[in-house]
């Protein structure tokens, strides 16, 4: 952390002429030092403002360019800081002269730091960059400051806000145009028409197109500018501008400024709902959310996933100076997001979203830029607070980066990472696994994380205490919380940074207050300094309620403590006997207990045998049993003196280690003098620390029996094992391999990577158990995340970043570590699944390692992990298997078995009748036959099949008829004759749908080469439609332009809506299962359509079984989605719609009574939409195609109309507008009677009390198309009575006004 410069001490020094140059550029880079790095006083900005602005004017070009640097530097900081803008707004007038200045600077770096201010200081304070941009800039004698500032306004338009109001510069650039000649200033021409350009071609702003145009004549721009300018903007010809007003338009410079965006003010949501004590931690940080940043809100689910979409194109990749900009852009607009309605009215939605985005959230947290990282932990920290327990989804995504961040030597960054996680701690559910993370940051090397895990725990305790889930065991392994919380809190208390203890201390006491026992139990094992420390940090709230000093047990030493002890009693006794003495006796081996330490030991009792008990050195104790001193003595000497010299500090006997076997309990005594252990002194760091082999053997040896005791370790243990693992990883095999006690317990000194790579070198070939306990010990996403990273270092040594000895161990063990995590891989995407992200990145690597493994060992069960995995996710692997080389994509495509005879994009598929043809045997041979003279009965030539399902024709004498089994096939298909004469012809009412659909006749007919001739035996067909239906059903055609087909574009352009080439009936079922559900998703809704596209396709049975009960199965489920219409979202309402409509499509007969009733409940709607206004008119003209005779439809139209009188305009009009589409019907006029008449006068009075005036006109509408039925049906002779009818109508009209008979009669023209 840098150290500070005092405002006072820098103003004076600047501002005196006495100081000599190089001391103000001294202290000037140190203010800009301090700036960059930490947070600056902000009641202190005022005077360093005051003292750059003089330094700025210094002659010294030294002094000036740094100042003005520090200057930037220090806006920038200072409105990240102050949100509220205050302490920059006060500078103004001071500040941004000098920066406006300086946009007409010759060096690059000074402009650009200037145009960065600039622009940071607009964020802060708004009005006054602009009023300054517009009073001095544009207005300034130098050309190029001009046309810097038009073009920083151009930046603002284009990059920073599309919604920013230009009106006000307006006529101060059309005043620079029209003001000096064009040809000495054409580089300003430019930028203003540049920008006037594509300010006016935005959406928004098009409508005031004609106020520039008006404008730029009144000003008297040459005609040469104002027709470039005006051509530029599209759908505007300077010729139709109207320039009838002498006023202009435009705000006048000076005016009030109104705000761009829509400022949120967004309280903290769990405000009222975090406990008082933990709003006492989070208080100390920046906890609150920011109220300066515009919130976006979207009106569908669509478009917010739209707007994902196009902000995640600028993360992929690494990190450079040319996306930088975008990302940091792009997540102050993901900041925007949360803040709108998406968090509430699309939570779902948004959090799929936000999961998509991780990546990206991620890598700008991880930036080295400041103020991206700030944004991305801003907005990690906003996720939480407005999500609340939902963020737990998102949890395991953000939380290795921030605790990576939380490391960082850059203050900033660490304190931002923690200010996030902190948030996710006060807002997240409760869940075990955060209690561990704790864990793991409290033994972290870095004192930031070691600090931060404190307050983390503090939260954790004060808000889960209470809850039974805080005392319930997590697992043998892993206990309870209130286990882990004292086991981080000792380590806490024992941290060597007085930071860390301070934290710790506080930290106790909060834990003191919700777990007192505990707390004092813990207490009592600590050292007697330790704990007057804490009991000097005693607050007042624990004065009274804990008066008394805790008093401080004896504990007997570990098996790591009584080895110290036995060194140093050794060392002393050594002194005493000769280098070659040797005893003369051993004690009996029924008294002691031999521990060898080169080797495992045979007996697995240790722990049983060595209680940790405080071991006592009293005089009674002594001479009950022989000093340990005098056992010592009389053991082997197991080193030289050249060992000695070369280690003195780390003697031991390497032969044998007694203790009395029969030791199970030593009372503590009075005079018992407590053994105090040291980690800094412990022999298995300065083992494992060696260069010697043997040296390291010893200590992984007392390591494993550390372990096996359930001794507290050390952490620096963690970074020793990882060395040895990389040199020489054969020597951690005890700990490893042993058994699987050992194996659980040694996963916590290695990370995931580290821990399957030594698995993979030192239990080659790996065993199924192992594998299996493997996967037990890890979770998912740590498990793939480390295999994809180890497949990758396989790949190239090249994605080993800085890492030599890792890129020998590599190198070495390529193909064992392949060999392993290939059979890892194997067992574990069979027990356990895998995230679609994991995949993608686990086949990518995969596909890599073809070319690679073809020839060797592993490729047989390489290539059965390929076949895996495309069972599991064939549409990802594709994906990825598209973007490899062509050799391998044919290698894979082999393996896994992917055959491209038929097309997989084919979107129909070859019917199941294909197979199902009908065979013929004919009598004579196939020499003879000729298919023009063929029988009636003649189908087809029958093909035999081979073994390689090729088809070959056989000659007469192969084909036997005793290879042809009649019960196998189905009956022949007659083939009709010419009609001899009319009593022939075939009369029927409504052809059957086999008859229309029928895939086998449609295949023969398609393949058969006499199809011409064959045309000519077809019987001929008369439909009879039934009353007030005279035409015959219209096909529909996806080529036309309507709502419909626009929606099946869109869904085929969907990657989630997967095309389904082929449904049986128990998917069918499950689909519309989901339709009752009132759930219907991108992939539900492609199913349906694409099954009910191409019903022939599914084969025969499925035909036959949609004809009987499946169209009535799909009915009865868009019933029951559309049974409770309100609580449906827009777009689901939309869906239902599209099924509908391609369901009358398929000329199916839905119930027109429930049809009708559930569009007049779909139309009712308090806002006016006109997507749903389409999507009705577009069901109505499928309903009125012919399915439905009109009749028919005007008996349910006329008589179903209360359900929507008086709500709406919007039903109201779906009404009019289908009534009057159905009178258009060219069967109305031989149906028409005094009765209809009547009945459709009664129904359209209901809605003359409207006073919109489409309502009166629809109205008028349908009374001019039902006179005009009236008149067609008078000339026809239809009407029984013409005279009363025709009475009726004139009698209907003669209420009208002259006007409204006028309109009448034009309408009846139409």
């Amino acid at each position: 952390m840098s150290h500070p410069v005092a405002a006072e001490e820098l103003f004076q020094i600047v501002a005196s002429k006495e100081s000599s140059d190089l001391k103000k550029l001294e202290l000037i880079s140190n203010l800009k030092t301090h700036i960059k790095k930490d947070v600056v006083n902000l009641d202190e900005v005022p005077k360093y403002i005051e003292a750059l602005s003089i330094a700025v004017d210094i002659p010294d070009l030294g002094i000036s360019a740094s100042s003005f640097s520090a200057l930037s530097h220090l806006i920038k900081r200072v409105s990240m800081q102050d949100k509220s803008g205050t302490v920059l707004k006060s500078q103004s007038f001071l500040v941004l002269p000098i920066i406006i200045n300086r946009l007409g600077d010759s060096k690059t770096s000074t402009l650009s730091s200037a145009r960065k201010a600039l622009e940071a200081y607009w964020f802060s304070s708004p009005k006054e960059v602009e009023d300054a941009i517009l009073e001095i800039a544009l207005k300034h004698r130098n050309t190029k400051i001009i046309v810097e500032s038009v073009n920083w306004l151009h930046h603002i338009v284009n990059n920073i806000n599309q919604h920013f109001k230009l009106d006000r510069f307006v006529p101060q650039l059309i005043s620079l145009l029209s003001a000096q000649p064009h040809s000495n200033h054409s580089e300003v021409q430019t930028s203003i028409e540049t920008l006037l350009s594509d300010y006016y071609n935005l959406k928004h702003n098009k409508l005031y197109k004609f106020d520039l145009a008006r404008e730029l004549e009144l000003k008297n721009v040459p005609a040469t500018v104002r027709d470039t300018i005006m051509n530029s903007i599209s759908g505007l010809h300077p010729d139709n501008a109207p320039v009838n007003s002498k006023e202009s338009n435009f705000v006048v410079a000076g005016t009030s400024h109104a705000e761009n965006v829509e400022i949120v003010e967004t309280p903290h949501p769990l405000h009222g709902s975090i406990p008082e004590d933990v709003k006492e931690i989070v208080s100390k940080f920046n906890y609150e959310i920011d109220a300066s940043i515009p919130k976006i809100n979207f009106d569908s689910p669509d478009k917010l996933n739209t707007a994902f979409e196009d902000l995640l194109a600028p993360f992929n990749g690494k990190e450079t100076e040319f996306n930088w900009a975008l990302r940091e852009k792009n997540t102050l607009k993901m900041r925007s997001i949360i803040r709108g309605n998406a968090a509430s009215a699309y939570r779902e939605e948004l959090l799929a979203c936000l999961k998509e985005a991780s990546d990206g959230i991620c890598k700008s947290v991880s930036s080295l830029r400041t103020t991206l990282s700030t944004h991305g932990c801003q907005l990690v920290k906003e996720c939480a607070i407005i999500l609340q327990s939902d963020v737990d989804t998102l949890i395991d995504m953000f939380f290795p980066t921030l605790i990576r961040l939380c490391s960082a030597t850059k203050h900033i960054a660490s304190t931002n990472a923690n200010m996030a996680v902190i948030a996710i701690y006060v807002n997240a559910s409760f869940n075990y696994r955060n209690m561990q993370r704790i864990v793991t940051a409290a033994s972290e090397k870095n004192v930031s994380p070691r600090s931060y895990s404190g307050l983390w725990l503090q939260i954790m305790v004060l808000r889960f205490s209470n809850t039974s889930a805080f005392f319930s065991s997590h697992g043998a392994a892993a206990g309870t919380c209130v286990d882990a919380s004292m086991k981080v809190l000792t380590k806490l208390l024992k941290d060597p940074n007085p930071t860390v203890r301070q934290v710790a201390k506080d930290s106790y006491w909060t834990l003191w207050r919700k777990l007192p026992s505990q707390t004092e139990l813990l207490l009592s094992k600590m050292e007697p300094n330790i704990v007057k420390i804490i009991e000097r940090s005693k607050p007042k709230y624990a004065s009274d309620s804990h008066p008394q000093p805790i008093a401080i047990a004896k504990v007997r030493p570990s098996l790591k403590e009584s080895i110290m002890e036995k060194n140093k009693e050794l060392r002393n006794k050594q002194r005493e006997f000769s280098r070659d003495s040797r005893p003369s006796s051993r004690s009996s081996s029924d008294s002691v207990i031999r521990i060898p330490a080169m080797s495992r030991p045979t007996e697995p009792s240790i722990r049983s045998a060595v209680p940790r008990r405080t071991l006592s050195n009293s005089s009674a104790y002594l001479s009950k049993h022989e000093p340990i001193s005098t056992i010592s003595a009389q053991s082997d000497n197991i080193r030289s003196q050249s060992s000695d010299a070369i280690q003195p500090d780390i003697s031991v006997n390497k032969e044998i280690l007694e203790v009395p076997s029969h030791i199970t309990h030593i009372p503590p005594t009075v005079e018992s003098k407590e053994v105090v252990f040291d980690k800094k002194t412990d022999p298995i760091l300065k083992f494992l620390s060696s260069n010697q082999t043997d040296l390291i053997t010893e200590g992984i040896n007392l390591l494993k029996y550390a372990i096996m005791g359930e001794e507290d370790l050390s952490v620096d243990i963690n970074g020793l094992l990882r060395k040895i693992s990389l040199r020489q990883p054969n020597l951690l095999s005890p700990i490893i391999v042993s058994n699987d006690h050992l194996f659980k317990r040694s996963i916590q000194f290695f990370s995931t990577e580290d821990f399957l790579r030594v698995c993979s070198i030192l239990l080659n070939p790996i065993e199924r158990r192992n594998i299996e306990l493997i996967i037990s010990l890890l979770e998912v996403d740590d498990l793939y995340e480390a295999v994809v990273q180890l497949l990758s270092y396989t790949i190239s040594t090249s994605n080993i970043l800085g890492d030599d000895e890792l890129t020998m161990q590599i190198i070495r063990y390529k193909s064992t570590i392949l060999q392993s995590v290939v059979d890892i891989l194997r067992l574990s995407l069979e027990k356990i699944p895998i995230r679609d992200s994991y995949f993608s990145k686990l086949t990518s690597n995969l596909l890599e390692l073809v070319s690679i493994l073809k020839s060797t060992e592993i490729y047989p069960s390489f290539s059965k992990l390929l076949t895996s995995l495309y069972s599991i996710n064939a549409t990802l692997f594709f994906s990825e298997l598209e973007i490899v080389d062509k050799s391998t994509r044919e290698e894979v495509e082999f393996i896994v078995g992917i055959d491209h005879t038929l097309s997989l994009k084919v979107q129909t598929t070859i019917p199941n009748s294909v197979f199902e043809l009908t065979e013929v045997q004919h009598e004579s041979g196939y020499d003879k036959f000729s298919p023009v003279k063929a029988p009636n009965d003649f189908t087809m030539i029958w093909p035999i099949k081979k073994d390689n399902s090729e088809y070959t024709f056989l000659p007469e004498k192969e084909l036997g008829l005793e290879e042809v089994h009649s019960s196998e096939r189905p009956p022949p298909i007659k083939a009709a004759t010419l009609a001899k004469d009319l009593a022939q012809v075939k009369l029927t009412e409504n052809f059957s749908v086999e008859e229309r659909r029928d895939p086998l006749k449609a295949y023969i007919e398609k393949s058969d080469p006499l199809r011409s001739i064959s045309n000519r035996n077809k019987p001929i067909t008369i439909y009879e439609d039934s009353r007030g239906s005279p035409q015959k059903v219209k096909e529909y055609r996806y080529s036309d332009w309507n709502w419909y087909n626009f929606q099946i574009a869109k869904l085929n352009s969907n990657e989630n809506a997967e095309l389904v080439t082929s449904c049986s009936i128990g998917n069918f079922k499950a689909l519309c299962d989901e339709i009752k559900s009132a759930s219907i998703a991108d992939r539900t809704l492609a199913s349906i359509l694409s099954t009910l596209k191409n019903i022939e396709g599914q084969g025969l049975e499925f035909a036959e079984f949609y004809e009987d009960s499946g169209r009535f199965l799909i009915e009865q489920s868009l019933w029951s989605y559309y049974r409770d219409c309100d609580v449906l979202s827009h777009s689901a309402k939309l869906r239902g719609l599209i099924i509908v409509k391609q369901l009358l499509i398929n000329h199916t007969r839905l119930n027109l009574l429930i049809l009708w009733k559930t569009m007049l409940r779909l139309s009712d709607s308090s806002e006016p939409d006109v997507e749903m206004k389409h999507a009705l008119s577009d069901v109505v003209d499928e309903v009125l195609s012919g399915i439905y005779g009109t009749d028919e439809l005007l008996g349910v139209f006329l008589n179903n109309t209360d359900v929507g009188s008086g709500k709406g305009l919007g039903c109201s009009k779906f009404i009019l507008d289908t009534l009057s589409k159905s009178l258009e019907s060219s069967s109305v006029p031989l149906m028409i009677n005094e009765e209809l008449i009547i009945h459709l006068h009664e129904v359209l009075q209901n809605f003359t009390s409207y006073g919109d005036p489409q309502i009166r006109r629809a109205i008028i509408q349908c009374y001019g198309k039902l006179l005009k039925a009236t008149r067609i049906s008078n000339s026809v002779g239809n009407m029984t009575d013409n005279s009363t009818d025709k009475n009726v109508m004139e009698g209907i009209l003669s209420r009208f006004t002259v006007t409204q008979k006028k309109l009448v009669e034009y309408y009846s023209q139409e």
